[in-house]
């Protein structure tokens, strides 16, 4: 069944603010193993700073990062438009990494990867989720499905030309705009989703560690932490997110925070890997603990089924950029 336009509009505000609520949470913690972290700070429960991070030592609590900066550049991109504008996107995008290159601050640890493609009109051809960041408000705001997975394909195009890239935009995408304007149940959606990448791209192992997210073979938390890592690659995160939707689905906050408490462990291989790094190098170089990743992903989705009501009013009044979204979303749909 087709929602009413008041529907659509809540559904929409709840996945964008959805996404900042669970990259502020994970924030403090990215990047950092989590033995360091809970013996510092404990488990994440709200908002909070950490001011011993290299590189977001002076994010305050309910801030967020460059993730959330992309998508709000993509939501401007397409308010100033009227639309999905493929060059309107990539102009305003480079300027972020231009900016981004000669302010540390402005920066909030934008990766290399995107960054260096921007500047160079070079895409990578690696695994990223930064890459979806820009697909959520396109798929939020497209007129019909087919649109919302072609400008998906586009903008993602930008930075990043591989199938498991695409695939991973084009499975989230196709989400979003399905909960955002039908009743289809959630689980649903997703198993569609699934089938739909599978149908368009060949990203053979983003497939499969989605469809053991969902098989119902992993028990808990910490196993599917261990199974699918906590990294920012699609592989890692976008499996992660799934299961955790899929366990802790009804309840916003325990998702969320089950995302931004998936923390940094270092394999034996890892801890090899990186021997003889600085502190900050490790950080640039380990591949766990993109717990804003993880997080932000959960609430994005379960923000547009669940909407603003199922979230924590301290998540809600604390949190960096809100009321410039919620009337953005006002004016747009």
């Amino acid at each position: 069944m087709q929602k009413q336009n008041k529907q659509i509009q809540n559904a929409v505000k709840g996945s964008l603010i959805g996404l900042m609520i669970g990259d502020a949470l994970g924030m403090p913690a990215a990047g950092i193993k989590e033995e360091e972290y809970m013996r510092t700070y404990g488990p994440i429960t709200s908002y909070g700073s950490n001011p011993i991070h290299p590189f977001f030592f002076y994010l305050k609590a309910g801030q967020w990062g460059s993730n959330v900066r992309l998508m709000l550049t993509a939501l401007e991109s397409w308010e100033a438009s009227k639309g999905y504008n493929e060059a309107d996107l990539r102009t305003r995008l480079t300027e972020v990494a231009r900016k981004s290159k000669e302010d540390f601050i402005y920066a909030r640890w934008l990766g290399e990867t995107i960054n260096k493609a921007l500047l160079t009109g070079s895409p990578a051809n690696s695994y990223s989720c930064t890459c979806m960041y820009r697909s959520i408000p396109l798929a939020l705001l497209a007129d019909t499905r087919e649109k919302a997975l072609e400008y998906s394909a586009s903008q993602t195009k930008i930075t990043h030309i591989s199938d498991t890239s695409l695939a991973a935009s084009h499975f989230l995408a196709y989400i979003l705009y399905t909960l955002v304007h039908t009743d289809k149940d959630m689980l649903m959606v997703i198993k569609d989703a699934l089938e739909d990448i599978k149908r368009t791209y060949s990203a053979d192992i983003l497939v499969r560690n989605i469809e053991r997210a969902l098989s119902g073979e992993i028990k808990t938390i910490e196993k599917a932490r261990e199974v699918f890592g906590t990294g920012s690659p699609a592989i890692e995160a976008l499996p992660l997110s799934v299961y955790i939707i899929v366990t802790y689905g009804r309840n916003f906050a325990e998702a969320v925070l089950a995302g931004a408490n998936s923390m940094r462990r270092d394999t034996p291989e890892e801890t090899q890997r990186m021997a003889g790094l600085s502190y900050v190098m490790e950080l640039l170089q380990c591949s766990g603990g993109a717990t804003d990743v993880t997080a932000a992903i959960v609430g994005c989705i379960l923000g547009s089924r669940l909407g603003m009501e199922a979230m924590p009013q301290e998540f809600i009044t604390d949190l960096e950029g809100r009321k410039s979204v919620e009337e953005s979303v006002e004016r747009l749909v």
